[in-house]
């Protein structure tokens, strides 16, 4: 059975029964591109290719006796062909894996033709390179970044992996500067088509942040360089934490424990406080717990959860401390 070295995204719409998976192997980006048109003389491929196409949408692992992974064997098998050329032989390294490496690699557009159940494939040239995820935002933001954090090009930006095989094939988690290798940080990317005003509120927040004489016992996440070219931009690099779990994952954890963690988000809300800063999206989601068994407070984007915040008191002192007593609550 051939095996990508990773299956990164199937891309479907309600509007219609297209669909795109992206792979990645060996370092290289493979789309590939499905349509009923292509089955029209082939009602038996149509009907399995329905069937794969649903249970991609269901996110279950198998529908009436359909396995994940033999849809994915079935829809991807045909290529393998075209893909093992495509790649390659494995090289002796990848160099050094960056952002930039992973999200503008060599890649190449499959599709198929089916005639009477046999499956055809061949390379396309599409008429749009695939999407990279910038977003954009003001000069203005652009030059106030510029005057309190560091941007980063995705060239400078190299990707930790602990595994070879997962060299720019596994989404970036882990990052440090090139060159830099002693300080790691967290890789959070923007969400591709992200409002231009919820990137500048997160970012306006982690600016406070940073000016603030936030007390070090604020177990909170920090930025600490953001990566982009310009007024485009991909992510941030975070404060990195070893996560174990989320706090919304602890109630099995011993009474002493969970005693710990209440106070350790207690006294970070506090000082948020002090700083004249507020968390906003309370809740315990949002609560890491990391392998030494510390509360962090993350995710500053002002939005707010019901249920957790009232939305009178969103993003307000007064809508912190009722989302912390509900966390008390549902912890202790």
């Amino acid at each position: 059975m051939f095996q990508p070295d990773y299956f990164e995204s199937y891309l479907t719409s309600d509007r219609d029964d297209d669909c795109e998976i992206t792979i990645r192997h060996r370092g290289k980006a493979i789309y590939l591109r499905f349509s009923p048109s292509q089955f029209q003389e082939s009602p038996k491929a149509l009907e399995h290719y329905l069937r794969c196409l649903e249970l991609l949408r269901s996110g279950e692992e198998v529908i009436d006796d359909l396995y994940e992974d033999e849809a994915q064997e079935w829809l991807v098998k045909p290529f393998e062909p075209l893909i093992e050329q495509f790649v390659g032989e494995p090289p002796e390294g990848l160099g050094t894996p960056t952002l930039a490496g992973y999200y503008f690699p060599d890649y190449a557009v499959f599709t198929l033709d089916v005639d009477h159940e046999e499956r055809q494939t061949r390379r396309i040239e599409p008429k749009y390179p695939p999407r990279i995820p910038w977003v954009c935002i003001s000069e203005e933001l652009a030059e106030d970044l510029n005057g309190w954090t560091t941007l980063y090009p995705p060239s400078q930006v190299e990707i930790c992996y602990d595994r070879p095989h997962d060299v720019l094939t596994r989404k970036p988690r882990r990052v440090c500067i090139v060159g830099r290798q002693e300080e790691t940080y967290f890789f959070k990317p923007f969400c591709s088509g992200g409002r231009s005003e919820e990137i500048s509120q997160e970012l306006g927040a982690f600016k406070r942040i940073s000016k603030s004489n936030l007390h070090p016992k604020a177990r909170v996440c920090r930025l600490h360089g953001v990566v982009g070219e310009g007024d485009q931009l991909l992510g941030m690099l975070l404060t990195l934490i070893d996560e174990q779990f989320t706090l919304n994952q602890a109630k099995s954890a011993s009474s002493s424990l969970r005693g710990k963690w209440a106070e350790q988000v207690k006294e970070s809300v506090s000082e948020l406080h002090k700083a004249g800063l507020i968390w906003g999206d309370v809740k315990p989601h949002n609560v890491l717990i990391d392998t030494n068994n510390d509360a962090w407070l993350i995710d500053f984007g002002g939005s707010y959860t019901e249920g957790w915040v009232n939305k009178n008191e969103a993003g307000t002192m007064e809508g912190d401390l009722h989302g912390l007593a509900r966390i008390l609550e549902y912890i202790i």
